[in-house]
């Protein structure tokens, strides 16, 4: 059995450390888990892990908090949003070109000029 010292994530300015007893494997400081409070369940940042007994543990933890998912989730939240602008940006400069090469087709002038203009590097 671990004997698992914890800070509550709701209170940021509370340096009041819990210690809970727990039987899961591989526990490390900055894990987030589920405990088993007076209050019902909270979750809490482990701040320290000791094989070493405490009277103060009464209750337990139930799990580790696995973010993998989540944080995947928004991973590919974010990269939808960067597609979504450079997909929209692209629209954009196809529709100009389109716009360009439409009327380069009725009109010569505008033939010419965009002739020179890609010449030069341009769209």
């Amino acid at each position: 059995m671990k004997f698992v010292g914890v800070k509550f994530v709701n209170q940021y300015v509370s340096s009041t450390v819990y210690v809970f007893r727990s039987i899961i494997e591989d526990l490390k400081e900055k894990d987030l888990v589920v405990v088993d409070t007076s209050a019902g369940l909270a979750v809490a940042e482990i701040v320290s892990v000791t094989d070493e007994a405490s009277k103060k543990a009464t209750r337990w933890v139930i799990s580790r908090v696995d973010l993998t998912e989540h944080n995947l989730r928004l991973q590919n939240e974010k990269r939808l949003r960067e597609l979504t602008v450079n997909m929209n940006k692209r629209i954009k400069q196809i529709q100009e070109e389109k716009e360009l090469e439409y009327y380069a087709e009725s009109d010569v002038v505008m033939k010419g000029l965009l002739t020179e203009y890609r010449t030069l590097g341009g769209v």
